[in-house]
């Protein structure tokens, strides 16, 4: 059951005037999140933005067994985020979750490939960090317009993982973008089921690349939601799942948000 809180922020750190980490305490919360999960964040008392925004987490921290802080990376894109990159330590905020379904891997010979676009990285580094915990190495490939945007690599650098970078400009890793970088992985024997976050269009190429190469894909889904928990029917997809006729609508805060690119019709 998510728990609905009002709480201080602990800290704030801003590497750039579009990006914003921001560290929150709740017990509750962090000891019940899972990789794929998120949390609806809102500034109090909120004058200028009425509606919560979805986050997903992209770490939870404390003592083992016992955490109690949630980590959130922010991207300003309008009102709502830039309201919440201009919290500073003490400020207080709403803090919903976690919510969604958490991320599930199946038995697989080969690891699997996890591919972020940008501020998808937040839900595909704790992935990440839960799927090192357990064993498991994961091909991941953080992708970006420049290097500046890859505001969670040295989380990444961290794990034990094999990380990728590309950027559209060459100027980290690999010149190109995600979906032509992960062709060039894949053809080269690096198979494995890829997971992927980011923009949309970035996600409908990394869906191509893997159909193409008969490679199973799924995308964790960034809709627009309003309440997080099913209710505004807000973020809807449609989805055809095998042996049925049609497309169905599922809506992404509760079903979601990871979903075979297949069943999209991606």
């Amino acid at each position: 059951m998510p728990f609905n809180q009002v709480v201080s922020v602990a800290s704030v750190r801003a590497p750039d005037a579009r990006h914003a980490e921001i560290i929150i305490p709740s017990p509750e919360i962090a000891r019940q999140a899972r990789p794929g999960q998120f949390a609806m964040l809102r500034p109090e008392p909120s004058n200028d933005v009425l509606l919560a925004r979805p986050m997903s987490v992209h770490a939870v921290e404390g003592p083992a067994g016992a955490a109690d802080r949630l980590r959130f990376w922010i991207k300003v894109t309008g009102r709502g985020t830039a309201a919440l990159a201009r919290l500073r330590a003490g400020d207080r905020v709403r803090v919903i979750g976690p919510l969604g379904l958490p991320f599930e891997l199946e038995t697989a010979s080969d690891p699997p490939w996890l591919v972020a676009g940008g501020i998808g990285v937040t839900p595909l580094h704790f992935w990440a960090a839960d799927l090192c915990a357990r064993g498991v190495r994961p091909r991941f490939l953080y992708a970006a317009r420049h290097a500046s945007e890859l505001v969670a690599l040295e989380d990444l650098r961290r794990l034990p993982l094999d990380l990728h970078l590309a950027t559209d400009d060459g100027s980290a890793g690999e010149r190109g973008l995600a979906g032509d970088v992960l062709a060039r992985k894949i053809d080269a024997g690096l198979r494995g089921s890829v997971f992927t976050c980011g923009p949309e269009p970035m996600m409908h190429a990394v869906a191509r690349v893997a159909h193409q190469r008969s490679v199973p894909c799924s995308a964790s889904l960034e809709n627009r939601m309003a309440c997080g928990f099913g209710v505004c029917i807000g973020c809807v997809v449609w989805r055809r799942q095998s042996g049925e006729q049609t497309a169905r609508p599922v809506r992404v805060c509760v079903e979601g948000t990871l979903f075979d690119c297949g069943e999209l019709g991606w």
